[in-house]
């Protein structure tokens, strides 16, 4: 279980994992998926969108569409 937090601009470095733009998040993912990890369910029920079922959809898609083309590169 991952719990993103989703921020609409890259927050560099010096940040913990699994918070920061969609493409800073994809790539703690696919950071995992080289540990071995093959599943994750993403949860964002904390944060800034825990209340807006909207948002959290469209954020799991973006994420899901930033990790797939790496799943088919390999």
């Amino acid at each position: 279980m991952l719990f993103p937090e989703v921020s609409e601009v890259d927050l560099g470095t010096d940040r913990q994992s699994m918070n920061g733009s969609i493409a800073q998040i994809a790539q703690d993912i696919q950071g995992f998926e080289k540990l071995g990890v093959t599943h994750v369910n993403l949860v964002f029920d904390f944060g800034s969108v825990a209340n807006d079922l909207k948002k959290r959809l469209e954020y799991s898609k973006q994420i899901k569409d930033a990790i797939i083309p790496s799943v088919f590169a390999t």
